[in-house]
């Protein structure tokens, strides 16, 4: 039976901030393993977009071989093959292998994305949606593709600005499939000299499993290997269409630490204690964008856009109470994610003095509540930060930022004694457990030449 493979790397983005080195290393890895077992060069097909030119002679090497390789991993040309190109490569009975690796992150529809090399935050549509192609790889268009396996390098967290479109109108059959995801909060491939934790957990276990392996001894073996790391890991994906028993494995790292999967639920069991079961607490997951923040011609423009996941723990609650804290000044607003329509306060007090609070009714679904808020004129003087408050027990925060051109240096953390791990634009704060309002403040030296 003939075997076909589409890999994915991503290095180079469109906007330099999101360039990453690492995710062309795998993929090449990837193919060099396919060609190792037999693949045929001619039915291997790659879309590398690398960052610089440390792989060119083993690019060019493979493409002698015949490798059909593309230096293109644009929006584009990757929707072109997996929905157009992939279908017809095969009129008989073949086994295919998707790998992809570079920037990803989850949708508010739970969808996992890759970001395409041409993504930028004003072109937040160049994004392939991981979850649908695997959903659609179970139609019949794909019918000659009867043993499937789809693996993704790539990260899992929440993103406001990212969009892809989700295409439901289509009917699943039959097919023995395994997709497995796995992400560390931050770059995938962070600690490893250029190599994601998965990738090189992955390649150690293919490398035990001969031409083509037995999916239920693939999950197994990589759970193995990554629970042999010095990472934090969460591994998750879907085997025939069904979730699979998603589980963290490693030992967090000074430079990597857990970040969300496709289910938020199972993520939680390596970040928070549980509580009693008449207890209700939070994990609160948040994406901040600080983008639109500039200080134009003297004058300080901070506008910043924050999209959070709230997490329940404990006893459920129909509604979530959210709560923003303003100063004199500031300005915020507080929108659906599904519907993109703003909601109304149902409350604002000034019972603290020199503060106005503002109150929210958030719908709880299966555990979780969402709400994307847009401040203007965030915060005074030099300051710049984050701030957590909530009714219920704060057990622990995961927060990401985008903040291109800015030099961050964390000041404060409060209350006192709390503890937080950060790397690169991600700070995590396990096990808070703390019904306190939760600071991270930060001195921004965007702001040095602006008035206070």
């Amino acid at each position: 039976m003939k075997t076909f493979a589409a890999i994915v790397g991503v290095e180079q983005y469109a906007d330099p901030t999101r360039s990453v080195l690492g995710p062309c290393t795998n993929a090449v890895n990837m193919i060099k393993w396919l060609l190792s077992v037999g693949t045929l060069p001619s039915d291997i097909y790659a879309f590398l977009a690398p960052i610089d030119d440390r792989l060119d002679d083993e690019i060019a090497s493979l493409k002698e071989r015949g490798i059909n390789i593309r230096l293109d991993a644009n929006a584009s040309t990757l929707d072109q093959f997996f929905h157009q190109d992939l279908p017809i490569l095969s009129n008989s009975t073949s086994r295919l292998l998707v790998y992809l690796s570079g920037h990803g992150a989850t949708t508010q529809q739970n969808d996992r994305i890759l970001l395409c090399s041409d993504f930028t935050r004003h072109l937040n549509m160049r994004t392939i949606n991981v979850s649908n192609i695997v959903r659609k790889l179970r139609t019949s268009k794909y019918n000659y593709f009867h043993d499937q396996i789809v693996l993704a390098d790539i990260c899992a967290t929440y993103s406001s600005d990212a969009i892809s479109n989700r295409d439901e109108n289509f009917r699943q059959l039959p097919r023995n499939q395994i997709a497995l995801f796995a992400s560390a909060q931050g770059k995938p491939t962070g600690g490893l000299n250029g190599e994601g934790v998965f990738t090189r957990s992955l390649l150690g276990a293919l490398s035990d499993l001969g031409p083509w392996p037995d999916h239920e001894r693939l999950e197994k073996l990589i759970r193995g290997a990554l629970a042999a790391q010095n990472n934090a890991v969460l591994l998750g994906g879907f085997r025939d269409g069904d979730p699979l028993n998603d589980m963290t494995y490693g030992r967090p790292g000074d430079r990597i630490v857990i970040a969300s999967m496709l289910s938020t639920f199972l993520a939680l069991i390596a970040l928070v204690q549980w509580l009693p079961p008449q207890q209700t607490s939070v994990v609160i997951d948040r994406y901040a964008d600080f983008s639109a923040s500039k200080c134009d011609a003297g004058q300080k423009i901070d506008h910043m856009t924050i999209a959070d996941t709230y997490n329940i723990m404990g006893k459920s609650i129909p509604e979530y109470e959210a709560r923003a804290e303003i100063l004199p000044g500031q300005r915020v607003q507080l929108f659906d994610p599904g519907s993109g329509n703003e909601i109304i306060p149902s409350e604002i007090d000034d019972a603290q003095p020199g503060l106005i609070t503002y109150h929210w009714k958030l719908k709880v679904v299966k555990g979780v509540a969402k709400a994307i808020y847009r401040w203007t004129n965030a915060y005074p003087a030099n300051e710049e930060g984050l701030a957590f408050v909530s009714n219920y027990q704060i057990n622990g925060i995961r927060a990401t930022y985008l903040a291109p051109n800015a030099d961050i240096k964390i000041i404060s953390l409060s209350p006192a004694g709390i503890k937080c791990t950060t790397v690169e634009n991600a700070i995590h704060c396990p096990d808070l457990n703390t019904r306190k309002r939760v600071v991270i403040k930060w001195n921004w030296s965007m702001w040095k030449n602006c008035p206070a």
